[in-house]
């Protein structure tokens, strides 16, 4: 039997809502961990296959009785399966995770990876559903977590348990349903969601009846808990918890995937309040949404379907969309990949720049040209941005502005006006792989660029602590190397470049502006092995809104301070290597100390005429010479006409530009005349 095919024949399989029914294998029926769909088939979608897959993970009584409520409208919305653990199982939580992924492997490995799959995992569940999503990255795209267990450390557990399971059998039983009560829910909570599901269906004496009768129903269950979880199992189970909390512990900052944490507020049997601020701050692409009044069965509880949740949020999709074709999930494509990855939504990228570049666009006003390939002419949109398409990748090459701080803004009016998710190429303390560094190799402290991008706050799931770190998870960006360079032109995929680097990011005193690009035209013959079209850009408005008190070298000059920095700089990997490196270069990862100059600049961001060219040219070294320094011109002069062409912007200074952006709400100030 395959895993879509569980039946009501199956002896693993019930589909009444019973505490010792649901889902749950008979006493005694010993077979491993599976995924099968949790109510008959009669209850599912038409096409279920059109639909993204749901895969639930239940906690410790193994039931699922605390997410049944939620089982009929999931199925319309999902393709839905079910983790079945037999009471009697001892599977360790390394192989449970292991059977899960080739379980999973099996069903999705072959669909289309334009079809989401989602994990949805409570209590216990939760943590697995993280320990899968971290070892099969290229399998889940999705992680819903409703107060998982990985608070279970912090809780007062690990100093009852013991005790609790030394309780003589009869006086277990009935100890058991009073320090269990939390799974079945608040009965208060219980009553006022069964009071919204019904509002206007029923008279009331109707609906006060069924719902004095649900909640005997669901209290009589209590009793029957020392069934479903004698001490034997019990003891397993709260093993397997401890076993999860120190597997899944270390690796929550390399879990990438879109994640949405749910936590009650009045859950009394894990500390969930505390924990989902956490887990948000660790989950790289993580947001948290508090259930107020919600116990530890939130699910039991909510007034509306999860479903409803999710598309409230924003989280519930028909469809993934890539950067670029992917053929199968065997190719895994995630975060830090080099493969195609899923672009953001409308919805995440609004939720994005509500949290990282709102505030930059309102007080900066940014002003996008374009150059037609043409006639040369600009125009005050980015129409002439070339697409990308498979055989003819696009690579954007520009300059950097201090600190980068354009950068967010840059990718995200790109993505919002062309559909196209620029790939960038990061330094690699600023990739994933900075996760691997030992922690005295990363910026900290009062000189750690990242708190130095426009705002150094908390972002709502954060990941890092900066939204500048949000933004390139966010955004699909990977480690700059020959090798991911070269996976993504030949994906076809649009690229970000700036070959200037570090260097030209942590500017010194008196650089505004300068190109500090490496003499080897690599880039160049990379680009034409693939015939991509190039595209040389320009901005400025960052590099004079700041002030630098202490330009790199000086800060590295400083007593004690620049003995640290040299040190932890020994230990960062270099981002140029192999035929991207170049005698004499170093880029260093130490930034300036700056201040802002006043009120900000307005932003302004040129692309220029795109350049076209073909394989045979990656064989002259001559032509790429030729083409590199006619992209390293196009861009000086695109940087020199917008400071010659600002000075002719009527709402340049920020005091006038707001007034009028206030007196005309959702209008752009007006610019320089092209």
């Amino acid at each position: 039997m395959t895993v879509c095919q569980a039946s009501v024949q199956d002896p693993t399989y019930a589909p009444t809502f019973s505490i010792t029914s649901l889902g749950m294998p008979e006493q005694g029926y010993h077979v491993p961990p599976r995924l099968a769909c949790p109510l008959p088939p009669s209850t599912m979608a038409r096409d279920p296959v059109s639909l993204p897959l749901l895969v639930y993970f239940s906690g410790i009584d193994g039931s699922g009785m605390a997410a049944a409520r939620q089982f009929p409208s999931l199925l319309a919305m999902f393709d839905m399966r079910h983790l079945l653990t037999a009471r009697a199982d001892h599977t360790p939580f390394a192989d449970m995770v292991g059977l899960v992924v080739s379980q999973l492997e099996a069903e999705v490995g072959t669909a289309s990876p334009a079809r989401p799959v989602y994990l949805l995992g409570e209590s216990f569940g939760g943590l697995l559903a993280l320990a899968v999503a971290a070892a099969a990255p290229h399998l889940v795209d999705r992680l819903v977590l409703v107060n998982p267990a990985t608070s279970y450390p912090r809780s007062i557990w690990p100093m009852v348990a013991p005790y609790l399971l030394q309780t003589p059998p009869a006086l277990y039983k009935s100890v058991l349903p009073l320090v269990m009560a939390p799974l079945i829910g608040n009965p208060v909570s219980l009553l006022a969601a069964g009071v919204r599901d019904g509002a206007g269906q029923e008279s009331a004496a109707r609906q006060a009846a069924a719902l004095l009768q649900t909640a005997r129903t669901l209290w009589a269950q209590l009793p029957r808990l020392a069934d479903v979880l004698p001490q034997e199992t019990l003891a397993w189970k709260l093993e397997l918890i401890r076993q999860g909390c120190e597997h899944v512990g270390p690796l929550l900052p390399r879990i990438g995937q879109r994640c949405l944490i749910l936590m009650g507020t009045r859950d009394m049997l894990i500390p969930s309040g505390s924990e989902g601020p956490r887990l948000a701050r660790l989950l790289p692409r993580a947001r948290l949404k508090a259930l107020e009044g919600a116990s530890h069965s939130a699910l039991q509880e909510m007034s509306q379907g999860l479903g409803a949740v999710l598309e409230e949020e924003g989280f519930y999709i028909r469809h993934r969309r890539l950067s670029a074709p992917l053929e199968s999930r065997a190719s895994p494509g995630g975060r830090g990949e080099a493969g195609p990855v899923e672009v953001p939504g409308v919805a995440e990228i609004d939720r994005y720049a509500a949290s990282a570049t709102r505030l930059t666009r309102r007080l900066t006003s940014p002003v996008f040209l374009s150059t037609c390939a043409t006639t040369g002419r600009r125009v005050r949109s980015l129409d002439h941005l070339p697409r990308p398409a498979p055989g003819r990748p696009v690579l954007l090459v520009g300059n950097h502005q201090t600190l980068s701080a354009d950068l967010p803004v840059l990718c995200e009016e790109v993505l919002r006006q062309t559909g196209v998710l620029l790939r960038g190429l990061a330094h690699p303390l600023l990739s994933h792989e900075a996760e691997a560094e030992p922690r005295e190799a990363r910026p900290a402290g009062p000189w750690d660029a990242l708190s130095m991008l426009g705002g150094a706050a908390l972002t709502p799931g954060g990941g890092r602590g900066s939204s500048f770190s949000q933004m390139l998870e966010t955004f699909g960006a990977v480690r700059v190397s020959p090798r991911n360079m070269f996976r993504l032109l030949s994906n076809g995929e649009a690229i970000l470049l700036f070959p200037g680097g570090m260097r030209e990011a942590y500017k010194g005193r008196g650089e505004e502006y300068r190109l500090f690009w490496p003499d080897r035209s690599e880039f160049v013959r990379m680009a034409a092995r693939f015939g991509a079209t190039i595209v040389p850009f320009a901005a400025v408005g960052i590099d004079d809104s700041l002030n630098i008190l202490l330009d790199p070298s000086q800060v590295q000059a400083l007593p004690f301070v620049g003995d640290a920095l040299r040190r932890r700089q020994a230990l960062l990997p270099q981002a140029r290597s192999g035929p991207m490196a170049d005698a004499g270069w170093s880029d260093g990862f130490v930034p300036p100390v700056s201040i802002p100059r006043g009120a900000p600049q307005r932003l302004y961001f040129l692309f220029q005429a795109p350049i076209h060219t073909d394989p045979s040219e990656a064989r002259d070294r001559q032509a790429c010479d030729a083409l590199h320094s006619r992209i390293k011109g196009s861009v000086q002069e695109g940087i020199d006409f917008l400071l010659q062409a600002r000075t002719g912007d009527p709402y340049a200074a920020a005091t006038s530009r707001l007034l009028r952006e206030s007196l005309h709400p959702g209008q752009p100030a007006p610019t320089f005349p092209l």
